[in-house]
């Protein structure tokens, strides 16, 4: 598959709602006006001149976190005492159900809030879910509603009788325009839907022009478009809707085509007017898709292309450089659809580009890459070289795993900055992935810098290296980003030297880690690794005073476990900031429970054991008591080994029984006999028979339910 999509959520903060509802809210501000007859995307230009940024999709948790939670523990504030990991800009959404049920200005100071603590230019999809009130009534799919909305062909302004320029008949026109009056200061880049292109037929999506189903010969059918459920034309409609109301009220701002994964569907959308018989062009549909937005925004997880066929099986190529090289390549494919129908800068202007969604696992799930330093490296290397290749930002998904290690889930269970958050804010310590981290170092790094393509090019980087240069207008200065070309499958190691070229004057520098470690070089070579580096030339190592470590908690004392299960361990250490908060994890007694280095232990044997945390700095260390016990085992069912038993008097048999499954902790039989004065069963199934007769015997699993019993009839000649 191309991608696997996911629906990013956005927090709605119930306390927030329930004083909201039912608020009617009324219009402030700049008036939109009715854009000129051809004034669209294909005589338009519009350029995104900001600093790149490193964003962060946002994900919802419980009514504990807020949204600015959440916007803390990505961005950072120092007055809240969270460090962050580096966010620049965030892509939450705007859902119209939400804003319909609330008030269209229930995130207006959430989104003030966003900017005031750094998240600058965010991207915000909108378009999805539709109210219920306002939803298309027509289905293109009997029993499926579509995702459109009712009165979309409507006129989209009018003489302003309601109150606003735009036409409120046209639902949709309305709800955009509310939206942007109230939150076009903190927004740059308005997706139009998450995902119009997603398909449980990703098939229809991959193949090329004549194979079978495809998106190159014919138009997407509604009815595997499951965010859209309606024809491309009403996609194309809302692109145009959406254009006209927010260039009216922000000309600066950028209009996306939502996070699409296939090239085949924007060749939909260029082809298209949204004309709904077929989209023809005529004298009221003049203009096909690409008049209608100004900003690509697309999906990429590289995970997904890593591995090709090669007759006898499957070549991987599972390193950070190669999933790069994918975020590249599927770039380029939609640049070529682009060019193919003018948007190359020449004949109409070319379009924006920005990724919202993209990622690889922090663990290795099936046969798909995954590692905290692939995970970390990939990111890193991702908005180099995206950078170099005129994309505008990314926005990794998502903030944090939804499991632990410890527990069996899938690819896209493991691609968070940081480990499961708790609970509560607070409530326990956030655990930051390495890729948390290495996001928050490469922002600190070159956020403010612009990437310099011809001191890039000074540099005439070897084959085997990759990387960049990046200026500072402020401080004149640049931050050289490099790093060793990985090439083996599954392996982030490799090795080169580089040398700057003798022009640069170089006499020294210092290597900055993706943890923020700094190295001072004596001359002007380096040594590199398949870990991206930050260097700066001719510079010396920043002194900085160590923070001590003060102790180390852990979230439990004692813990009860079954044989074969596992518990996820969190330390605490102290405080926050420390500057060395590397930590050793050991089991007093591993034969009965183990315990890696990050604090998943494994019950292993019925025993008493404790799992010990020891900080390297200051040696501090907490314990946790643990308690392994055998495993239940349901019993399913049992079997005899006779239904039938024929005996004379004074005949002894022995009756067994087989459980199911066969470590069944409960192994407890009843035997009862519906007649002793024929046949008697003592406690073992042993039957002995006394007199002609018939009887039946019954096993029946102690403490089970009756239907688990089995009988024997025994007939005493």
């Amino acid at each position: 598959m191309k991608y696997f999509p996911l629906t990013v959520i956005v927090c709605l903060l119930l306390s927030s709602c329930a004083h909201a509802q039912g608020r009617e809210d009324t219009d402030t501000g700049k008036m939109a006006a009715p854009l000129q007859e051809g004034d669209n995307a294909n005589t338009r230009t519009n350029r995104y001149t900001g600093y790149f940024l490193y964003g962060s999709n946002m994900q919802w948790l419980n009514q504990n976190w807020t949204d600015e939670d959440i916007a803390d523990i990505l961005t950072g504030n120092e007055r809240r005492n969270r460090e962050g990991v580096g966010v620049t800009s965030l892509r939450p959404a705007l859902y119209e159900n939400f804003v319909e049920t609330y008030g269209y200005s229930i995130r207006v100071n959430t989104f003030k809030y966003y900017t005031r603590i750094g998240a600058k230019n965010n991207a915000v999809f909108i378009g999805d879910q539709p109210s219920d009130r306002h939803r298309e009534r027509k289905q293109y799919i009997p029993g499926v509603p579509s995702e459109s909305y009712e009165n979309l062909y409507e006129p989209v302004w009018d003489q302003g009788e309601n109150g606003t320029p735009v036409n409120d008949g046209n639902y949709y026109a309305l709800y955009v325009y509310k939206l942007v009056q109230r939150y076009r200061d903190d927004v740059k880049f308005w997706e139009i839907k998450n995902e119009p292109d997603f398909t449980y037929s990703p098939m229809c999506g991959e193949n090329g022009p004549g194979e079978g189903c495809n998106w190159w010969d014919r138009d997407p059918d509604p009815e595997i478009l499951a965010n859209l459920h309606a024809p491309i034309q009403s996609y194309i409609r809302m692109l145009r809707v959406s254009y006209e109301v927010i260039k009216s009220l922000d000309p600066d701002a950028f209009v996306c085509v939502g996070g699409i994964g296939y090239e085949s569907f924007l060749d939909a959308i260029l082809r298209n007017t949204d004309n709904p018989d077929g989209g023809k062009v005529t004298a009221e549909y003049p203009y096909r898709g690409g008049a209608w937005f100004d900003c690509l925004s697309y999906h990429i997880y590289p995970m997904y292309y890593l591995k090709k066929w090669r007759g006898i099986g499957f070549k991987y190529s599972r390193y950070s450089d190669a999933a790069v090289d994918a975020v590249v390549r599927q770039k380029n494919l939609y640049v070529d659809v682009l060019k193919k129908y003018g948007y190359d800068g020449t004949k109409y202007p070319a379009k924006e580009i920005i990724i919202t969604e993209t990622n690889i696992p922090s663990k290795q799930v099936g046969d798909y890459i995954g590692s905290e330093q692939s995970q970390r490296n990939y990111l890193i290397k991702a908005a180099v070289v995206a950078q170099r290749n005129g994309i505008s930002a990314i926005y990794p998904y998502c903030p944090w795993d939804f499991k632990e290690w410890s527990e069996n889930g899938q690819e896209y269970d493991y691609k968070g900055f940081y480990r499961p958050i708790p609970n509560a804010p607070g409530s326990g310590e956030l655990r930051v992935h390495e890729s948390g981290t290495g996001w928050r170092t490469m922002s600190r790094m070159l956020d403010g810098r612009r990437y310099d393509a011809i001191e890039t090019d000074r540099l005439n980087l070897p084959a085997t290296v990759n990387g960049g240069a990046f200026y500072s207008a402020a401080a004149r200065d640049y931050v050289y980003v490099l790093w060793a070309k990985t090439g083996k499958d599954l392996d982030e190691t490799a090795s080169a030297t580089f040398t700057f070229p003798p022009a640069l004057n170089v006499t020294k520098m210092v290597s900055v880690s993706w943890d923020e470690n700094e190295t001072a070089v004596s001359g002007s070579a380096i040594k590199l690794t398949g870990d991206p580096v930050f260097v700066r030339l001719n510079a010396e190592v920043t002194a900085k005073a160590a923070i001590p470590v003060t102790g180390v908690t852990f979230n439990r004392a004692s813990e009860p476990m079954e044989t074969g299960n596992t518990l996820q361990l969190v330390a605490s250490v102290a405080p926050r900031n420390a500057t060395n908060r590397k930590t050793t994890w050991t089991s007093v007694n591993p034969s009965v429970a183990r315990v890696d280095n990050l604090g998943a232990v494994t019950a292993v044997a019925p025993g008493e054991t404790a799992i010990t945390v020891k900080t390297e700095d200051g040696h501090k260390t907490a314990a946790c008591n643990i308690t392994v016990v055998a495993k239940m085992v349901n019993l399913s069912y049992i079997l005899l080994n006779s239904a039938y038993e024929h005996m004379k008097a004074g005949d002894v048999r022995q009756l067994s029984v087989e459980f199911f499954p066969e470590n069944a902790t409960n192994r407890n039989i009843i035997w009862k006999t519906s007649n002793d004065r024929i046949v008697t069963v003592d406690k073992n199934g042993k039957l002995k028979a006394v007199a002609p007769g018939k009887a039946n015997i019954t096993a029946t699993p102690e403490g089970e339910e009756e239907s688990k019993a089995k009988n024997c009839i025994v007939h005493v000649n």
